[in-house]
């Protein structure tokens, strides 16, 4: 699941720039900051006691997205369509950063502002570059919103 989510060119492997965008922060500025240091050659234990977490950190976390995409494709009422252009209100064919905001500041009014349900732009960035598959536009297709939702792996517990 790791590589199948950051092989960004499908080559079943993950090369130095995928690998890097799995442990690089998306705010540019710290982006910058990490992409600017010195390079260490020899990694301490602290750095890599701290990448192992990361790394399995990721894992949880693609196995909390498998856990819900076997959900959705559970349920016969669930459809992505729909659900797509729920979000697309303006029916332009395609969602940005405003549409999910619009959804989430909407979903947070009516649960009476609940502060669970604000998200800040680099979360809102890190949920469209995860949709986002060919990762030059900052806009999710339909096919993009419909694969991310569909289940990656047989049906397993997770």
């Amino acid at each position: 699941m790791i590589v199948n989510r950051y092989d960004t060119d499908q080559d079943g492997k993950l090369g130095f720039w995928e690998f890097s965008n799995a442990l690089m922060p998306i705010d540019t500025l710290t982006r910058d900051d990490l992409e600017r240091k010195k390079a260490v050659w020899d990694l301490g234990f602290e750095t890599k006691e701290l990448l192992r977490r990361t790394f399995r950190k990721i894992v949880d976390a693609e196995c909390i997205m498998e856990n819900i995409r076997q959900r959705i494709g559970k349920q016969s009422t669930v459809s992505l369509r729909k659900a797509f252009d729920a979000l697309d209100w303006l029916g332009r064919g395609f969602l940005t950063t405003n549409e999910f905001k619009r959804t989430f500041d909407w979903y947070a009014d009516l649960q009476g502002s609940s502060a669970y349900m604000r998200v800040d732009t680099v979360e809102l960035e890190g949920m469209i570059r995860r949709f986002n598959k060919d990762k030059l536009n900052g806009r999710i297709s339909l096919p993009e919103f419909i694969d991310e939702l569909s289940a990656k792996c047989p049906e397993k517990p997770y």
